[in-house]
């Protein structure tokens, strides 16, 4: 929880310092290193503790930046409206996507 809180402060402060689509690249390198390393981290549980937290920090960067990044890329009145669309999409392709 301590993590998650800090990630958000963090991931709220990049997306007003670095060009939207770098941080996402940056999100989404970390987070696929992440998906690879995890399954040979977890023989050891401090170190499969670390990737886990590290890569859902980066995870939870991915929907933090994307409320600010669709303002910047259409703008206020718009990319507001965006965001709850792309939140229930990722969250309904988490629930459909394993049924599948």
């Amino acid at each position: 929880l301590l993590a998650s809180s800090f990630a958000n402060i963090l991931w709220g402060f990049l997306i007003d310092r670095i060009n939207f689509k770098i941080l996402f690249a940056i999100i989404y390198f970390v987070s696929g290193i992440g998906a690879i390393v995890l399954p040979f981290s977890a023989t050891n549980k401090i170190s499969f503790f670390i990737v886990y937290v590290i890569t859902m920090m980066f995870d939870k960067g991915a929907l933090v930046v994307t409320g600010p990044a669709l303002i910047k890329i259409f703008g206020d009145d718009i990319g507001h409206q965006l965001f709850p669309l792309t939140y229930i999409s990722s969250l309904v392709s988490v629930v459909v996507g394993p049924v599948s």
